[in-house]
């Protein structure tokens, strides 16, 4: 598997995201804890799941991605 992120932090966590979602078929998400309901529902954070063609679909949203 390759990932190719400019912020190196992230990697480890899409790395465990996509082998997640490949192995269970299920989604992931990747944010604050205090932005769960906003990564549930596509606002904030890091979003991993199956895509139509079996590959992993990566949605970063931008609005909160880089707060800290």
């Amino acid at each position: 598997m390759t990932v190719s992120i400019v912020i190196w932090s992230m990697r480890p966590k899409v790395e465990a995201a996509c082998e997640f979602v490949r192995s269970s078929g299920g989604t992931a998400g990747i944010g604050k804890l205090g932005d769960a309901m906003a990564i549930l529902t596509g606002k904030a954070g890091t979003v991993v799941s199956q895509g139509s063609d079996d590959n992993v679909q990566i949605c970063l949203f931008a609005e909160s991605a880089f707060h800290s």
